[in-house]
């Protein structure tokens, strides 16, 4: 019997700690293919954010950008894969109250952006 009343007491502490669950937003580029956007926690004090665009001509060479409420992340340029993907990844800062996360990318005569709340 104590090992069930310590067992729910540690399931009840646990459970009420904050969970760092990916926050992800998904949505078409202008003239096609998809982008996602991940964020989550890295650490104690940077983010994870990942951004992917799909289905775009193979070989063609993006810059992808990105930012946290207007603070610019570092560009990065790519190439897409032979399976027309490009990823972008970046550990910005995690910022005190609600993360504003945008993130875009234009190649090949196309462009995707995203946007979503974390934290």
């Amino acid at each position: 019997m104590p090992a069930v009343v310590t067992l729910c007491a540690l399931i009840t502490v646990l459970s009420s700690l904050p969970a760092s669950a990916a926050t992800t937003a998904t949505g078409p580029c202008q003239y096609g293919g998809k982008w996602r956007l991940t964020v989550d926690v890295y650490d104690a004090t940077h983010l994870r954010v990942i951004f992917v665009i799909q289905n775009v001509t193979p070989g063609s060479a993006w810059q992808l950008f990105g930012s946290d409420g207007g603070r610019a992340f570092i560009t990065r340029y790519k190439t897409a894969d032979v399976n027309g993907v490009v990823r972008a990844r970046w550990r910005p800062l995690d910022r005190p109250g609600t993360d504003a996360i945008e993130a875009a990318g234009s190649g090949d005569g196309n462009t995707c952006s995203g946007q979503l709340s974390f934290g």
